[in-house]
């Protein structure tokens, strides 16, 4: 393992690192912003298609499943042929794939051209994030994570607003038209400015473990949410479903650990930084994205504001989040990791702890308030978590660590959704959602996810004690 100790002083970086890792970051805020863009015009495209919209939705969840689906061959590809080689590949790919949704015909042919666009999507962010550690080094890993975070994890945030303004300018067809000039930009300046990263030893795919994973983890995820919807254990479906899910990704684990070259490298998981690092990140990506879920429905059943009010109104979550990015990466550089993640999980869950007590008449400015907290503990609490684990690998290794981090966040937030959206309608009283019912849910769903919340305050002990003995 390499060693990892807070800085004194905070290292320079250069100018080419920071045009590399502009470059970069385009890959991923398509990857993200193509997430949200394409909400706003699912009702359009389907009345043009003449499709439902639960035919529809799968234009976003079929994206979604094919985004998660890739990311275990990303470090496999990497080695393959080159992580420079496969953005390349990827972005170029994406960019053609774009101009087929755009023109597509009927709902089927719109369906499949986005399943192929997540696939490529889906490499795009692991791959960015492989070379833009392999070239910052531990001591300026932080800062240029942190500023790729910003656009990435804002881009979903933006991409209804963006959505908006093209289907009132044009058409629906330009929810994907949009995707050319950025992406066509990215890959000229990626052509000359980005290093060439040589291509590695890699051993067969491992298809086996590739079909227990990709099989495993969303039937996990589904049987969680309808086994919470459910109320408990008991319904045969749901209760299969989580057993088999749990049954394959443990048959993937016990394979991995037999295999000298396996598809994701879970061994990483013991290292004492990478190992905590990686527990918290899945607890993260379990609490930012099971707010986002349960959020807009105060502001929409208790408040009974407008969708597009409601979106003013998380913004200071999002604002919070952008101000955390790069201040994070900024002091995990110069003094690690333990301290921050510390910090940032108590503003997490003193921010949600104060969701579970809203009321009907609750004071936007002090919601607003409540909101920016939590978004800046929920990005001070993961951001320094992925830097720290990354750095800690040798700079061969971390192709490796890249995709196991970005498995562990993703499952935590698809985990994380699915019980938010579980519990609340559990909570929920049976008729109509009236304000007073809907309150009382959210109000129990947020004091379920301040539990959640506080879980990486173990792991991040150990994180600190980790770092402290160097």
């Amino acid at each position: 393992m390499a060693a990892l100790a807070p800085a004194a002083s905070l290292e320079r970086i250069p100018a080419g690192l920071w045009r590399q890792a502009a470059i970069l970051v385009v890959g991923g805020f398509l990857s993200r912003l193509t997430t949200s863009i394409v909400n706003i015009g699912l009702a359009p495209m389907g009345e043009g298609f003449g499709a439902t919209l639960d035919t529809m939705q799968w234009v976003a969840t079929g994206y979604l499943l094919a985004l998660a689906a890739s990311i275990p061959v990303s470090a496999w590809a990497a080695r393959r042929i080159g992580p420079t080689r496969l953005w390349f590949a990827s972005l170029i790919l994406f960019i053609l794939v774009s101009v087929a949704c755009a023109l597509s015909a009927t709902a089927g042919q719109l369906i499949a051209a986005r399943v192929l666009l997540g696939l490529c999507g889906g490499l795009l962010v692991p791959v960015g994030q492989m070379l833009l550690g392999m070239a910052a080094g531990p001591g300026r890993m932080g800062r240029l994570m942190g500023t790729m975070g910003i656009v990435v994890v804002l881009a979903p945030a933006i991409g209804s607003t963006v959505g908006s303004a093209l289907l009132a300018w044009q058409g629906w067809q330009w929810l994907f038209w949009i995707n050319l000039p950025l992406g066509l930009a990215a890959l000229l300046a990626g052509w000359r400015w980005l290093p060439r990263a040589q291509a590695g030893e890699a051993d067969s795919l491992d298809i086996l473990g590739l079909i227990l994973l990709t099989l495993g983890l969303p039937l996990m995820t589904w049987g969680v949410f309808a086994i919470a919807q459910a109320g408990g254990f008991g319904a045969a479906m749901a209760d299969g479903a989580l057993l088999l899910g749990l049954l394959l990704v443990a048959g993937f684990g016990l394979r991995a650990r037999r295999m000298a070259a396996p598809l994701i490298r879970i061994r990483l998981l013991r290292e004492r930084i990478f190992g905590p690092a990686g527990l918290i990140l899945f607890c993260g990506g379990f609490t930012v994205y099971g707010a986002q879920i349960a959020l807009p429905l105060y502001y929409l059943l208790v408040r009974h504001e407008t969708v597009f009010m409601t979106g003013l109104l998380i913004l200071p979550q999002d604002l919070g989040i952008a101000l955390a990015m790069p201040l994070s990466g900024r002091l995990a550089d110069r003094f690690g990791g333990g301290r921050l993640v510390l910090a940032g999980t108590v503003l997490t869950v003193l921010g949600t702890v104060s969701l579970a007590f809203l009321e009907a008449h609750t004071s936007y400015l002090w919601l607003s308030a409540v909101l920016a907290v939590r978004g800046f503990g929920m990005v001070l609490a993961a951001m320094p978590a992925m830097t720290v684990a990354l750095a800690s690998l040798p700079r061969e290794r971390v192709p490796d660590g890249v995709p196991l981090l970005n498995i562990l966040d993703r499952t935590g937030a698809s985990i994380g959704a699915a019980l938010a959206v579980a519990l609340f309608g559990l909570f929920l009283p049976p008729g109509p959602p009236f304000p007073s019912g809907a309150l009382a849910a959210f109000d129990a769903t947020h004091g379920i996810l301040a539990l959640v919340a506080a879980l990486p305050l173990l792991p991040a002990l150990a994180l600190l004690r980790a770092e402290r003995r160097g």
